[in-house]
C-alpha cells in the first residue's frame, strides 16, 4: 500500500464505527494508519487485516461511518461503479472474502462463542446484534455490551474468531461467561433462560490447513492491544487453525488467541531482516531456549 493511501479503518475509540484514514508509513507489508482530521497518533496493522477496507466499504455492507455525508454519498458511488481516485483503496487491493456454502444464515439474536478483540486472551459468550449485508456481522459480548451499541465489532460470518456453542467445551478451552454470571455457565440452560437459539454449527464450517504449529514453538507476533509492538511469543495450544499465543516474560493474561494464518504472525529473524524492532521477552531470568515456528 502507498504512502497517502485513502482507506477506511475501524475506529479504535469506537470499535462499532468506520472512519476515514490514509496510509502515513510502509514496512514489509506492516502500514501505519491515521484518522483524517483527528490528530491522533494512528497505530499499526498489516495491509491484510480485518481492520481496513476500501473505500466505499462501509456503505456498501451497511456498517456504521463516521465521516460526512458528502463523504458518504461519493464512497458508494466510487465503490458501485469501481472508480477510485489514484490515492484511494479499490475493491481489488484487497482479497475477496470467502463466502460460506450454506442454505443457512446468521440471524439476529443468535448466540455463539467469540474472540473478545477488545481482550484477545479471552473466548466469550456472545450475540449476533445485527446483520449487514454481505455476509457481515455485528458482534456482542453478553454481559458487556453499552446500550448504544459502541462497543459491538464486526466480524464477516467465515471468520477464524467466531465459533459454534461448545466450542469452547468441546477443545478444553476456558469460556468467559456473561459478567455477573453465578455458578457454572451451562449453555443449555442459558439459551433456555434468555429464550435464545445457538447459530447453527454448518455456518462455522472452516477448511484446516497443513499449518506445522506445535505447542512450544516459538515466532515473533504482533501485541494486538499495542499494533507498534513486535514480541517474542510462544504457541502454548493448537486447536485446529486457531493457536493461543504466550508472550515470554510476561503474565497469561496477556496471551492472544489467533488465526494459523494470520497477518499478525511472523517467523523468528522477520524483524531483523526487515529492520522492525523486535520487543525482546520482559526479564525475569534466563532466556529460553527457542523451537522455531513452521513460518521461518
Amino acid at each position: 500500500f502507498p504512502i497517502g493511501l485513502r482507506l477506511e479503518v475501524v475506529d479504535k475509540k469506537r470499535i462499532s464505527s468506520v472512519r476515514v484514514a490514509r496510509v502515513t508509513y510502509c514496512v514489509a507489508g506492516r502500514i501505519h494508519i491515521a484518522y483524517e482530521g483527528l490528530g491522533d497518533d494512528g497505530f499499526w496493522c498489516h495491509e491484510r487485516s480485518s481492520l481496513i477496507h476500501p473505500i466505499g466499504w462501509a456503505q456498501v455492507i451497511g456498517h456504521d461511518l463516521r465521516a460526512s455525508p458528502e463523504y458518504a454519498k461519493s464512497s458508494l458511488e466510487k465503490a458501485l461503479l469501481r472508480k477510485c481516485e489514484a490515492d484511494e483503496a479499490s475493491w481489488d487491493m484487497f482479497p475477496p472474502v470467502h463466502t460460506p456454502q450454506c442454505e443457512l444464515k446468521f440471524k439476529e439474536g443468535m448466540k455463539l462463542e467469540a474472540i473478545d478483540p477488545l481482550n484477545l486472551s479471552t473466548i466469550c459468550v456472545a450475540t449476533v446484534t445485527k446483520v449487514l449485508r454481505n455476509n457481515y456481522l455485528m458482534i456482542g459480548i453478553d454481559g458487556m455490551m453499552a446500550a448504544n451499541g459502541s462497543d459491538w465489532f464486526c466480524y464477516h460470518a467465515s471468520s477464524p474468531c467466531i465459533f459454534p456453542v461448545g466450542f469452547c467445551e468441546l477443545n478444553g478451552i476456558e469460556l468467559t461467561p456473561p459478567r455477573g454470571h453465578k455458578g457454572d455457565f451451562r449453555w443449555f440452560d442459558y439459551l433456555r433462560q434468555t429464550k435464545s437459539v445457538a447459530a447453527p454449527v454448518a455456518l462455522f464450517k472452516k477448511d484446516i490447513p497443513k499449518h506445522g504449529f506445535q505447542e512450544g514453538m516459538h515466532a515473533e507476533v504482533v501485541d494486538l492491544m499495542e499494533p507498534r509492538l513486535i514480541c517474542v511469543g510462544r504457541v502454548t495450544k493448537v486447536v485446529g487453525r486457531l493457536l493461543r499465543v504466550h508472550f515470554d516474560g510476561w503474565e497469561d493474561s496477556y496471551d492472544q488467541w489467533c488465526d494459523c494464518e494470520s497477518p499478525d504472525l511472523f517467523p523468528v529473524g522477520w524483524c531483523q531482516m526487515v529492520q522492525y524492532p523486535l520487543e525482546p521477552p520482559r526479564q525475569n531470568g534466563t532466556m529460553p531456549d527457542i523451537a522455531v515456528g513452521p513460518l521461518a
